[in-house]
Order: C-alpha cells, then sequence, then structure tokens
C-alpha cells in the first residue's frame, strides 16, 4: 500500500504532518512518499521491512525513507509517535546541520541507498530524552488534532526541536572505529559540505573511506544522485550565486566559492544555471 503526500499534507509547501497511534498493524505492509521518524514511546511490537525483522520498544526512534516497505506486528501496549514529511519542502536555520555527519546519516541519505544497503537508519533514546521528544510533540499534536490557527508551524517548530536530541542520541555510532560504508558515505558528504572551497579529489575522499575510487563513486553517487565531482560543482555554484544575488562582485564570488579561473565559473555557470552570472543580480530577490 502506497501512502501519498496529498493524502497527508494539507499544507504541500511546508510538508509535515504528525500522525499518533496506539495500533499501526491494521496497515499491514505499506510505503509512502514522504519520510517517516517512528518514535515508541511506549510499549514493544516487531519492526519488518523487506530485509530485516526486530523487536522495537520504549525509546526507540525509526527513520524509514520514501518508498520503504514495512509493518508492525505482535503490537503490546503501543504508543507510538509517527513524525511524516518532505525534507525538501523544509527549511532549516542552522546550515551547519549539513556538515553534521549524523544529520547526514538520518536525513540526508537517499532511499535509494537506504534500500540498496539493506539497512534503515535507527537509534534509542534514553528516558530523559524520550521525555523531553514527548514534551515536544505532544502539544503540537493536539494543536494539529484541533486545527488552531499556526497548528502547521507548531509541529514543524517541535520538530526542529527533537533535532538536536535526536543527533546527540547519534552520537555514540560515530564514536565507535568500526563503521560501516553507509555511515562512512555520510561522514564523506559531511566533509565536502565544510571544505568544498578547498581542493578535493575523489582518490583523496576515496582513500578517506579506504574504498577504491570506483567503489567509492558509486555509493556516492547512489547516496546523494550526484558523482562526488558535480556534487562539490553544485556546492560551489550555489555559494557563488548566493553571494552574487547578494551584491558581491562575480569574479570575487567565484574565488570566494572555490572557483580558480573565473571565465571557466562563467561559463560553467551558465551551463549549469541556465543563465549567466550577471544576470542573477537582475533577478528580483525572495521575501
Amino acid at each position: 500500500m502506497l501512502l501519498t503526500s496529498q493524502n497527508f499534507f494539507s499544507n504541500q509547501e511546508l510538508s509535515i504532518q504528525l500522525f499518533y497511534t496506539h495500533s499501526s498493524s491494521m496497515l499491514d505492509w505499506h510505503n509512502h512518499e514522504f519520510t517517516e521518524i517512528a518514535i515508541m514511546f511506549e510499549g514493544s511490537c516487531t519492526y519488518e521491512t523487506d530485509f530485516s525483522s526486530s523487536t522495537v520498544s520504549k525509546g526507540d526512534v525509526l527513520f524509514i525513507p520514501r518508498e520503504g516497505n514495512h509493518r508492525y506486528r505482535n503490537e503490546k501496549n503501543v504508543s507510538l509517535m509517527n513524525v511524516l514529511f518532505m525534507l525538501e519542502n523544509l527549511t532549516f536555520p542552522y546550515m551547519k546541520l549539513f556538515a553534521d555527519p549524523r544529520f547526514t546519516a538520518l536525513f540526508r541519505i537517499r532511499s535509494e541507498y537506504c534500500r540498496k544497503m539493506q539497512f534503515y537508519p535507527r537509534l534509542k533514546l534514553n528516558d530523559t530524552e524520550l521525555a523531553e521528544v514527548k514534551s515536544l510533540l505532544m502539544p503540537a499534536w493536539e494543536k494539529q488534532e484541533k486545527q488552531l490557527t499556526g497548528a502547521t508551524l507548531s509541529v514543524y517548530g517541535a520538530f526542529l526541536q527533537i533535532i538536536p536530541i535526536l543527533l546527540n542520541a547519534e552520537s555514540a555510532k560515530y564514536n565507535s572505529d568500526r563503521k560501516g560504508i553507509p555511515n562512512l558515505i555520510s561522514e564523506t558528504i559531511s566533509k565536502i559540505h565544510s571544505h568544498y572551497k578547498e581542493k578535493l579529489s575523489v582518490p583523496l575522499l576515496a582513500r578517506k573511506t579506504g574504498m577504491s575510487e570506483s567503489s567509492f563513486t558509486r555509493h556516492f553517487k547512489i547516496a546523494t544522485g550526484e558523482t562526488p565531482v558535480e556534487y562539490i560543482l553544485h556546492l560551489r555554484l550555489n555559494d557563488a550565486a548566493e553571494k552574487i544575488s547578494n551584491g558581491m562582485p562575480v569574479s570575487e564570488a567565484a574565488f570566494s566559492a572555490g572557483f580558480s579561473d573565473s571565465n571557466y565559473f562563467s561559463r560553467i555557470f551558465k551551463q549549469k544555471i541556465g543563465i549567466s552570472p550577471r544576470d542573477i543580480k537582475k533577478m528580483p530577490k525572495k521575501c
């Protein structure tokens, strides 16, 4: 069964919804067009995917990607909060999040990669963390159910506030010396976000993961939709475009974003963006 975004999000421009339930087994096998975070407040059940079956209980948090086939069975005294959202429709106020490997591992790896690698992110909250998450989500859910003015913003605000709690709970995985390929790719993506203005090469990035260049490039493209070179270029062009739109001279913006040749920058900018860098200045700014 495919659950569509139109059936769940009344506001398609800010696609986020809370779904609180005491039983999900009635859905049997299902997937959806959006990402889901399932937080077990109480009880236990069997959580099944196409490639695994495990018991989840109080404090478990499941990250289920788009089109991730799953179901719940053997539910016992379940109290489950589902946070449903489309990441591309949400704006994050702190850009440093994108350079955090924990954020990348939980939210930014493409669902195709999760399915190929047969893993869905998962973590465990302690009692204090769980209580804090519950205290944020339940009031927002109640406003949503009563259809109060600004309820969607309340839900979004609660979502933003639980992210640091989830990242903190995810930290233990990155203190381990034994890291699987998905975590290594996540760390590489985050490293690129922190250093894309510098000289980064595929051989250097591949060595950091302990993978061959061909294997690294293959994994990276499945995880992000782009090769490492395309991904870095994309970040640099976006950076330069933003600086130009804010009044920075074209050549200065190019060098600041990591380009060493302003003529090359202008050519590749027009090729990839569709307009020249100077045309960016003529475009009205978004409010």
